[in-house]
């Protein structure tokens, strides 16, 4: 039996190295588009990988955001020769694992391909807002058409985590009681490079030898908190005199966030930087005392991973974050790192001050945290997890 998997996620490569720890690479095909215009970050065009032992084919596809003018998101990362690919290479029976949410136009394409091969399709999600909470009318009405008949033409689903299985539960039930689920991620950590050994001059570089560093590192927008953080970071100061706060990345609100640093006494102790490439964000995270990222719901979204988070606790740092989405299940409370109720500057502070301020229970969250990455959202472990389920079907 061969295994399909058709996604543009597997065109990055911290999500596509998932892959290299599979046991049985011989039966694996991975389809990609043959260039990917990123929206997020530096929005660079990014191109197929390559992946040891795999065999990788690209193709041609035309949408690359959720801002199309009606269809929004519909047709993101649609592939239109892929049933040409797969009537070419694959038999009945076997497996493809497209990868895309059950609420969009695109899987329902991909469902109805893999009924007219006889393969067995299997969607994924990471939906952890309940659809009715989020819309309303035809809107709805066209979602849960679109969830009903992905389920309907699915062997099985994979739920990125179990917040987004509780989402679904009632759906798979009424549409395919039949229907497996299993709860793992797309891809994993590569725990290799983000691990607490990693190092390089970024202390001395920056001039925050002797310092405790704080590490923001995400999209500056609204819901990912960066301006709660600064504001958090203002009240610690005061405090906590060897403060140092490490701002990373850029946004539509870049020109905020200089502002802030600029306009209060906190302009020498904050490092604002670019977007870093993994294995320069390594050795900062790990050279970090904690990584704050206190994400905030907005218009019907919650953070639905953290790979960040998960990166950062992988390399033994301690992570702050607030009690949306499925963070409770990326950042353990008290354990791995803190978990605010509200993603206010005040809340952010005290749980800056109380890890910097304990170095016992900074130590302990840092080693907790390796650990928990390990066991569960390293790229071995999601491996393992992914081949053995889709092999299963």
């Amino acid at each position: 039996m061969k295994i399909f998997v058709a996604s543009y996620t597997y065109i990055y490569e911290h999500n596509y190295r998932v892959f290299d720890y599979f046991r049985n690479k011989s039966n694996l095909i991975v389809v990609v588009p043959k260039k990917w215009k990123s929206t997020k970050g530096n929005k660079k065009t990014v191109y197929p990988p390559h992946i040891n032992d795999i065999n990788v084919i690209s193709t041609p596809t035309f949408f690359f955001h959720s801002k199309y003018l009606f269809i929004r998101g519909q047709l993101k990362g649609w592939m239109p020769l892929l049933w040409f690919i797969l009537s070419r290479l694959s038999k009945p029976g076997d497996v493809f694992f497209s990868a895309y949410e059950p609420n969009l136009l695109v899987t329902y394409i991909y469902g109805l391909i893999a009924k007219s091969l006889g393969l067995k399709h299997v969607f994924f999600t990471w939906q952890n807002v309940s659809y009715r909470e989020r819309m309303s009318g035809l809107k709805l009405k066209f979602i849960e058409w679109l969830l009903k008949r992905n389920i309907q033409l699915s062997t099985a689903g994979v739920c990125g985590m179990q917040k987004a299985y509780e989402i679904h539960k009632n759906y798979f039930e009424r549409y395919n009681p039949n229907i497996k689920i299993a709860v793992f991620n797309q891809s994993g950590v590569d725990t290799d490079t983000f691990k607490p050994e990693a190092k390089n001059d970024f202390r001395e570089k920056y001039g925050l030898i002797g310092k405790k560093v704080i590490t923001y590192s995400a999209t500056f927008t609204s819901r990912k908190g960066i301006l709660q953080t600064i504001e958090a970071f203002k009240i610690l100061s005061r405090e906590i005199t060897n403060a140092h706060l490490v701002i990373i990345g850029t946004g539509e609100l870049e020109s905020r966030v200089k502002q802030l640093t600029e306009e209060s006494n906190i302009k020498n102790r904050v490092t604002l930087l670019p977007w870093q490439p993994l294995n320069d964000l390594a050795p900062i995270y790990a050279q970090s005392d904690i990584m704050v990222h206190p994400s905030v719901p907005f218009e019907g979204w919650e953070e639905q991973w953290g790979l960040l988070m998960l990166q950062a606790q992988a390399c033994g740092t301690p992570v702050i974050t607030s009690k949306t989405g499925s963070l409770e299940e990326t950042v353990l409370d008290g354990k791995t790192g803190i978990l605010v109720e509200k993603s206010e500057p005040d809340d952010v502070y005290r749980a800056m001050k109380k890890i910097l301020t304990d170095d016992n229970l900074r130590e302990t969250m840092s080693k907790a945290g390796r650990e928990y990455i390990i066991g569960h959202f390293s790229h071995r472990s999601t491996a393992e997890r992914m081949e053995k389920f889709l092999n299963s079907l």
